[in-house]
């Protein structure tokens, strides 16, 4: 329970994990995505912008200069002077502010709702290409004309449009600028925060593992130190198990041959006795041996045929000996095994 609780909680901590550093993920790139829009949204609103103003200086330079035109014309048919190198650069100038006013009439054309402005934009051009044409015709008083009647108006309306789309252009670019500030700030102040955080997160949990890792290592160093002391007093004690049972097995069989044992029944039955139980306490100090050797995985096995019926019966005289009462019933056979391990286990 204790181990399922533990993968649990580091389950429940790594989706945790996951989830906030998806979340923060999510979070930049939509940042991200909201900069990128902004700047591209200031982008075009600045060329719209750019595209208004070279409108209007353009139409001014028009109406100015064709207003120019026909006045030094109008100057020169009252009193005779000359004035056809002023005039031909008027005409010259209006004519270069058309062509400006034309692309940037055709840029605004990507955006419908200023097609009205376009509108009037082609109309106050057709009415000074009108004015310039009667300029050439020396038809200086029906430009005139023209120009206070149809060309002077025109403009007026055309400026006065221009200036509320320049004007909402310009908020526009200034709340889109504020906004990709305010979205840059805070891009700024979590790039700030989040890479720090995931420093010292990864930080705590490296130091995490590590302390771990160590941890693990001291535990595995004590039980390699605990295996080992085992090990070495399991030695020892079946050593110093061995040496007096040998001496005692030794000396019970020189009695059981002594001719006076052999005569003395109840002397006899002893000396058998001290026998067995003396290859009873080595089979103990045998399955000591046993025990440490398979905790390390050091077991050697030796097979060869052996009577499960012979080896049952001789591991059940021990304990009928002493006062258990045992029935067997084993069937005659022969199996291939090793007899010290097969003992060990019945």
């Amino acid at each position: 329970m204790r181990f399922w609780r533990q993968g649990a909680n580091k389950w429940d901590r790594a989706l945790a994990i996951t989830l906030v550093a998806g979340l923060a993920m999510l979070l930049l790139v939509g940042l991200v995505f909201a900069i990128a829009y902004g700047s591209q949204r200031i982008t075009s609103d600045a060329t719209s912008l750019h595209d208004a103003n070279e409108i209007l200086r353009s139409s001014t330079v028009v109406r100015a200069q064709l207003a120019l035109g026909v006045h030094a014309g109008e100057v020169d048919r009252q009193f005779g002077t000359d004035s056809s190198e002023a005039l031909q650069l008027s005409i010259s100038e209006a004519e270069l502010a058309i062509d400006d006013m034309e692309v940037g009439l055709l840029a605004l054309m990507v955006d419908a709702e200023l097609e009205d402005i376009e509108a009037m934009g082609v109309v106050f051009i057709n009415t000074a290409e009108e004015v310039i044409a009667l300029i050439g015709d020396q038809e200086f008083q029906q430009a005139s004309l023209l120009v206070e009647e149809e060309l002077g108006p025109q403009f007026n309306e055309l400026v006065d449009a221009l200036v509320v789309v320049r004007d909402d252009l310009r908020a526009s670019v200034r709340s889109s600028d504020l906004l990709l500030s305010q979205i840059g700030n805070i891009a700024r102040f979590l790039v700030a925060f989040l890479l720090p955080a995931a420093v010292i997160f990864i930080y705590r949990d490296l130091l995490g593992r590590q302390a771990k890792q160590t941890e693990l290592e001291s535990r595995l160093e004590a039980a390699r130190q605990i295996a080992e002391a085992r090990e070495e007093f399991i030695a020892n004690a079946s050593h110093e198990l061995r040496t007096p049972l040998t001496s005692i097995t030794g000396l019970a069989m020189l009695l059981e041959e002594t001719p006076a044992i052999k005569e003395d029944e109840g002397s006899a039955e002893l000396v058998d006795l001290m026998i067995s139980e003396s290859f009873d306490l080595n089979r103990m100090v045998d399955d000591l041996l046993t025990t440490a050797r398979l905790d390390a995985g050091a077991l050697s096995y030796s097979f060869q045929d052996v009577s499960p019926e012979i080896e049952v019966s001789e591991v059940s005289e021990s304990l009928k000996r002493s006062g258990s009462f045992i029935e067997l019933s084993c069937e005659p056979a022969v199996i291939r095994a090793d007899s010290v391990r097969f003992r060990q286990i019945i």
